[in-house]
Parts: structure tokens; C-alpha cells; sequence
């Protein structure tokens, strides 16, 4: 006889015993992200244009973006300067590449590595060798690049004296010292600052920073995970919107595949 519980049928005859879903794998992967942002002659921002594309996508399809916005931007603003940067990664090459057949002869190219990514190379030299930092060398590594254009080679030259100097039982010490040589030696061309910044012209890529906490606010929520095709739309999506290009881009999709509906009698 079964029996009966809040009126609904009990048909089980053994205990319910739950068991766990099926396995699942999972791959965290960067995703891809761009910027262009235009400024005022003070430094302050105007405007900014986003785009995201899935890690599995070719980052030359986002150097495309990016390049074409640039070319946009300079159609209407032809001569203003350009400034690319980035955290000098190998694989975003492709972006200042583009951009020289992208940005005309007569306009300025310029290449630099993001400010505050060689700082934090910077920044653990100071952890590892002098915790208390009781000489302000923080400081004194920002002021030197800041206030002048050869600022980074002095730096060079004391991160030089400070892995001679090193006891060889400072094995953290002279690894942060060989990481931050290692990341000037071949970059130093791009990390001439003081110039740019005397002119209120952009030397870092908060911009971009920016744009990848903004995606990660939308496609990292707990629990969430994506399948590339999901997460290619959901990214494109948030780049429209975060770009304020939302409206005329629904507007455009719209009038190709909207339909009228009717009821018929």
C-alpha cells in the first residue's frame, strides 16, 4: 500500500538517496580584450570604445577591431598622436604591427609598455630586497621615470649594482632583481615615459584594465561556466553596451531579422 503525503502518492518502495551529477571539465582560460580611448588635451578620458573575444578566438581578429577603431578616430582626427600600450606580451605583437599600416606616415605612432606593469616588476624588487622600503625606493623608481626620459636606464643601472651586491643566500631577492632586468633589457625602447606624461599624453593601460574587470563582472559570477559559442556572444554583447553603441547596433540587427507578426482570423 503506498502511502499518502500532502495528497501526492508516495510510489517509492526504497529511500531516496541522492548521488552526484555527472562530471563536468572545466578550463580557465584568459580571454582577449581591447580598448581605444580618445583624450583632451588635459589627459582626461572622452570616450571608449570595448571589445572581448573568447580565449579560443585569434587575437588577430581583436587587433583587427582595435586597428579599425583607430583608423575611425583618425578619419575624423587625422595627425593626432597614437599611443599603443600594452604589458609587452609576445602574443599582442599583432596589434602595433597593424597599427603601423593603419596609422598614415605623417601621424605618430608611438609604443610603450603599460607604466604600471614595469612598476609592479619594480614594486617586488622593493618586497624581496628592502621590505620596509626604508630608502623610498617606491617612490623614488616612479619619480625616475616620470621626471625623465632616461629614467630607465638609470633604474637598469641600479638594478645592475643591486644584483652584484646581493649575498648569494638572497635567492628571492635576486630573483625578483633578475625578473625586472629581464623584462627592461628587451622593452627599454618603449619604457621612456617622462615626455608623454609632461604632456598629459596616455603612458599607461587603465583603459584596458578597466575593460577586463567589467568583463570578468559578467561572464565569472559563481557558478557560471560557458561554451565558447555562448560566451562569444555574451562578450560582444557587453562590449556594445559598455561602448554606448548598444541602441544603433540593435537597430541595425533588428531591421535585418525582425519580423512583423500577425493573428489571423
Amino acid at each position: 500500500m503506498s502511502e499518502v503525503v500532502d495528497g501526492a502518492p508516495c510510489t517509492r518502495d526504497e529511500p531516496y538517496e541522492r548521488s552526484a551529477p555527472p562530471q563536468m571539465e572545466h578550463h580557465y582560460r584568459k580571454a582577449w580584450v581591447g580598448s581605444v580611448t580618445t583624450y583632451d588635451a588635459t589627459g582626461e578620458a572622452l570616450s571608449t570604445w570595448r571589445t572581448a573575444v573568447e580565449a579560443t578566438a585569434n587575437p588577430d581578429e581583436l587587433a583587427d577591431r582595435v586597428a579599425a577603431e583607430v583608423a575611425w578616430v583618425l578619419d575624423d582626427n587625422p595627425g593626432v598622436p597614437v599611443h599603443c600600450i600594452q604589458d609587452a606580451a609576445p602574443e599582442l605583437e599583432v596589434l602595433p604591427s597593424l597599427l603601423h599600416t593603419t596609422v598614415p606616415s605623417s601621424g605618430a605612432l608611438v609604443e610603450l609598455v603599460d607604466f604600471e606593469h614595469l612598476a609592479g616588476y619594480l614594486d617586488a624588487v622593493v618586497a624581496a630586497v628592502d621590505p620596509a622600503d626604508k630608502n623610498d625606493m617606491r617612490r623614488w623608481y616612479r619619480a625616475t621615470l616620470l621626471i625623465d626620459d632616461d629614467g630607465v636606464d638609470r633604474i637598469q643601472r641600479s638594478l645592475r649594482r643591486q644584483a652584484a651586491n646581493l649575498p648569494r643566500e638572497a635567492t628571492e631577492a635576486r630573483k625578483a632583481v633578475a625578473a625586472a632586468l629581464s623584462y627592461i633589457r628587451p622593452r627599454k625602447a618603449k619604457m621612456r615615459y617622462a615626455s608623454y606624461y609632461r604632456e598629459n599624453l596616455p603612458i599607461g593601460s587603465g583603459a584596458t584594465e578597466s575593460t577586463c574587470w567589467q568583463m570578468q563582472q559578467r561572464v565569472k559570477l559563481p557558478g557560471q561556466s560557458w561554451k565558447c559559442e555562448g560566451l562569444r556572444g555574451v562578450l560582444a554583447v557587453r562590449s556594445l553596451v559598455l561602448s554606448d553603441r548598444w541602441p544603433a547596433a540593435w537597430d541595425h540587427y533588428a531591421a535585418r531579422f525582425r519580423g512583423e507578426v500577425a493573428i489571423c482570423a
